[in-house]
């Protein structure tokens, strides 16, 4: 009986040539036509109009971006994704990877299957193909079939599962003698792909995670320092008005009076006006709590930003140094902290931080990358 492909497998060996989902009614008819024919032709077949690569088989379009190149250092992590992580310098400062080749498309890449001349699947699959037979290849369907049902019993996400797929149940990997590791092996090596991508990744987002941690607890301390130069300068403010009030008052013969009280407050001289507000000092707390109220909302901002950036343990046992609104003593009650915590943002699901959900994806993509390091030595 001959081999043929499940639909899940041709729906991921599409997607993998030509970078989408089958999504047209066209899209649909040629996966259902290939599910008539073995892995090998459905190979060979998407691979001619393939915008991915260029009109290799997988294998070959592998090997071409795998020709050993010297690392660079990768410039920032919003770039990974176009290079083969490599590891990183020799003081773990900076990620270093190979830059992916652009294939160029073949030219008639852009002309996808379902707009060939002839509406027929199988004639617009293969126009101008000449006779396709499978090659020679250690992957029975036996073989095929074990590995198929071993990766789709991982406990991974479908876009995982349809990555490794594409890895190990290419038949073309298995030409030429090239043996078929067992399930135990392609276990091993999705575990050490996960380890050892994590370590050629983590060292760099701890580093630019301290230096930003660093960066915002400066911005929380620049916050703190214009409530300190806002004392500091009210401060003389206040005392000038506080000695021309004074003056006037004595002018007018009012020193000892309860005008005095009710202008000075406590700075009167008469008998026991102890915390008594007069207008001045009004004024005083009113501008303090103006400017506390301005300068929180400016913290509270930046708090919000850099829990959400890198996560609300690590920011709050940094910005909790930070300290207090500037106050003179008698408005002490206004030295407020700066930084209240939120504590929403962790390291995992959907509150994880900005950071961490890069990190997870960029060792995603060099997990990604090893295990096509792994397939390329069978």
């Amino acid at each position: 009986m001959a081999i043929k492909t499940n639909k899940s497998d041709v729906i991921a060996t599409f997607v993998r040539y030509h970078g989408r989902q089958p999504t047209s009614e066209q899209d649909l008819k040629t996966i259902e036509y290939l599910t008539t024919k073995a892995p090998a032709e459905v190979e060979s077949l998407l691979a001619k109009n393939s915008p991915v690569t260029g009109g290799k088989l997988w294998v070959d379009y592998q090997k071409s971006i795998s020709i050993r190149q010297t690392p660079v250092a990768i410039p920032n992590p919003s770039v990974i994704k176009d290079y083969t992580v490599t590891g990183t310098s020799a003081d773990g400062k900076t990620l270093m990877g190979i830059p992916k080749t652009t294939t160029q498309q073949s030219s008639n890449s852009n002309v996808p299957i379902e707009q060939s001349n002839n509406s027929n699947v199988s004639t617009a699959l293969t126009t101008s193909t000449p006779s396709l037979t499978e090659p020679v290849t250690g992957l029975d369907q036996a073989s095929y079939d074990k590995i198929n049902n071993y990766i789709n019993g991982l406990n991974l996400t479908q876009t995982e599962k349809d990555f490794l797929k594409g890895t190990f149940l290419n038949k073309d990997t298995y030409t030429s003698g090239r043996t078929v590791p067992t399930t135990a092996q392609i276990s091993q090596w999705i575990a050490d792909a996960a380890t050892n991508a994590a370590t050629d990744i983590n060292p760099y987002y701890t580093r630019i995670s301290a230096e930003e941690l660093a960066k915002y607890k400066q911005e929380m301390a620049d916050i703190r320092a214009k409530s300190e130069t806002f004392q500091a300068n009210e401060e003389n403010t206040y005392q000038q008005k506080l000695a021309d009030t004074k003056q006037k008052l004595r002018a007018k013969g009012l020193t000892f009076s309860g005008t005095a009280i009710k202008n000075i407050g406590s700075e009167a001289a008469v008998e026991n006006p102890t915390g008594v507000e007069g207008s001045l000092q009004t004024g005083r707390r009113l501008d303090y709590q103006a400017k506390n109220q301005e300068l929180t909302s400016e913290a509270n901002k930046l708090s919000i930003a850099a829990e959400q950036r890198l996560g609300s343990t690590p920011v709050s046992n940094t910005l909790s140094e930070v300290g207090t609104l500037a106050a003179p003593a008698d408005l002490s009650n206004l030295r407020t902290s700066l930084y209240t915590p939120t504590g929403q943002y962790g390291t995992t699901g959907s509150m994880a931080s900005t950071i961490e959900q890069e990190r997870a994806a960029n060792i995603e993509l060099a997990k990604q990358s090893k295990l096509n390091q792994y397939r390329l030595t069978l």
